[in-house]
């Protein structure tokens, strides 16, 4: 007995046709049927009264069902034995979207040779058939409703809108096969962007694709200077974005250009070289030097396979010539900008770039350093670093505030992180500075002192104590001492005596200490 007629016999004798199966999604028989490509089954439902319109439990309906069947002898029973009442131009249409959501090409072919209504484009660009099927992914369902578009009209503003904003979608998603497919399409604007600013070739840029970038820019209206209104690379050229990125093969492509502006600048004034200074990028800044007219003083050459392991001195000299230039500027409030380029300068001991920022009029020697957990200084930096020529020079500056305090990070005070990293010698520079308070505490309510005994660095606290004028009280053994206790001294009392005091000879340290 085949289904049709297993389906007429329980219907026959009195099984309910709207019944439905608890254990998968609340589906019903005609979604069922439908789902086994029962074409009779699904007719003789519908006489029975099967409502077509009622979804499942997780709200899809017969026609999505239908759709992502794949299968034309379904649909025809779907929309010739459905309520008369029903609107069939509207069904075809969620049928149509349904097998384009699905990729259903067979079914979609049917529907776009026997409905011409059909039409794969509409006003809304992110509602038409062609951007559902970029954005599914599916490419022999979107060459077939490009081809099913050249018989409507292709030089329809609505059509061109619409597969213009596919064009961003397919790009970030690396589907190269598709940007190819949109980019025949003579009147299409390679320049269009999608909801939330981008345009194609700033999204392949930003993602790296560099295979697709290089078939965009062999496109003869494509402006490679644009600037970008995305929120990932507000303000940025195609040429800022790879640099930023370190996209090496991406910049070479678009330096190449016969159209690029090695100059132009991003919203911030800065152009590709100064950007890829900033961000480190050397394998990309690498490619600017080459592509630019500078002093044959100034060379900047990568390691191989060590991008990290760059020359200070072709450092030094390339920010030089870019502030000489105009292409970067220092001041009070784009100091943020060079976060990254300051903090490997000092825990690299790039110490001639150091000297050389130094001395610009608005630089902030007590610039915060600020990451997602710590805010820090460049002395900080240094002091966590040991890199003690840079820690030096910082010091000796006029302006510079050895007691910048920082209650959110878990070393507050320059003295606290010198200690924590056990730097003896930016301890001695510190406490060498008259105006140093040696009273502040970190987050546990701890000074320098109290750090340094806790750390059972000894020696340290010993140095300090002299310093801030700290008795401390001292067992001698063979060749050690174990710091027992300590106190402020009272301007009243005895020099040798403490605040504290403690008898015992086996008193125990961590009793004393808290």
């Amino acid at each position: 007995m085949g289904h049709d007629r297993t389906v007429y016999h329980l219907l026959q004798h009195g099984a309910y046709v709207e019944s439905y199966n608890k254990q998968i999604k609340n589906r019903r028989a005609l979604h069922e049927a439908i789902l086994g490509k029962h074409a009779e089954a699904v007719k003789i439902l519908l006489q029975a009264g099967a409502d077509i319109t009622k979804p499942d439990a997780h709200g899809d309906s017969v026609l999505d069902y239908a759709g992502s069947t794949d299968s034309v002898e379904v649909a025809q029973a779907l929309l010739q034995s459905s309520r008369t009442d029903s609107n069939p131009n509207e069904m075809v249409s969620q049928l149509a979207r349904s097998a384009t959501n699905t990729g259903s090409r067979r079914l979609l072919e049917w529907l776009l040779s026997t409905y011409p209504s059909i039409v794969p484009y509409s006003k809304k660009p992110s509602e038409s058939l062609l951007f559902v099927a970029t954005s599914r992914g599916h490419r022999d369902v979107l060459e077939l409703l490009l081809s099913a578009s050249k018989t409507k009209n292709y030089s329809d503003p609505v059509f061109i809108r619409a597969v213009s904003r596919c064009l961003p979608f397919a790009a970030r998603r690396e589907n190269l096969a598709m940007v190819k497919m949109l980019l025949q399409c003579e009147s299409i604007n390679v320049d269009e962007t999608n909801i939330d600013g981008g345009a194609a070739l700033h999204l392949a840029v930003l993602e790296g694709y560099g295979q697709i970038v290089d078939l965009l820019l062999s496109h003869p209206n494509v402006k490679i200077n644009e600037i970008s209104k995305h929120y990932q690379c507000h303000g940025q050229t195609a040429l800022h974005i790879a640099a930023t990125k370190g996209h090496r093969k991406i910049v070479e492509l678009l330096l190449h250009h016969q159209d690029i502006n090695k100059r132009a600048k991003d919203y911030y004034g800065r152009t590709p070289m100064a950007t890829a200074f900033l961000h480190l990028r050397w394998n990309a800044l690498e490619l600017f030097v080459e592509h630019e007219d500078i002093d044959t003083k100034v060379k900047f050459k990568v390691p191989e396979g060590q991008l990290s392991n760059v020359d200070p001195d072709q450092v030094w000299l390339i920010a030089k010539y870019l502030l000489e230039r105009g292409d970067l500027s220092i001041t009070s409030r784009n100091l943020n900008d060079w976060l990254e380029i300051i903090v490997e300068m000092v825990r690299s001991g790039w110490i001639k770039l150091a000297r050389f920022l130094i001395k610009q009029p608005e630089f902030d020697v007590n610039f915060d350093i600020q990451t997602v957990r710590k805010i820090k200084t460049i002395l900080h930096v240094a002091a966590q670093c040991h890199q003690h020529e840079i820690f030096s020079l910082f010091l000796g500056h006029p302006k510079i505030d050895a007691n910048r305090y920082h209650p959110m990070g878990p070393i507050c005070s320059v003295l606290h992180c010198a200690v924590q990293y056990d730097n003896m010698t930016a301890v001695k520079l510190l406490l060498a500075r008259k105006e140093l308070n040696l009273k502040s505490r970190d987050w546990e309510k701890k000074t320098a002192l109290d750090l340094a005994i806790k750390l059972e660095r000894y020696e340290m606290a010993e140095v300090i104590s002299k310093r801030s004028g700290v008795k401390l009280l001292v067992k001698h053994h063979a060749q050690n001492a174990d710091i027992y206790a300590y106190g402020f001294l009272d301007e009243d009392m005895d020099a040798n005596t403490t605040n504290n005091e403690y008898e015992g000879e086996d008193m125990e340290f961590e009793n004393l200490v808290k």
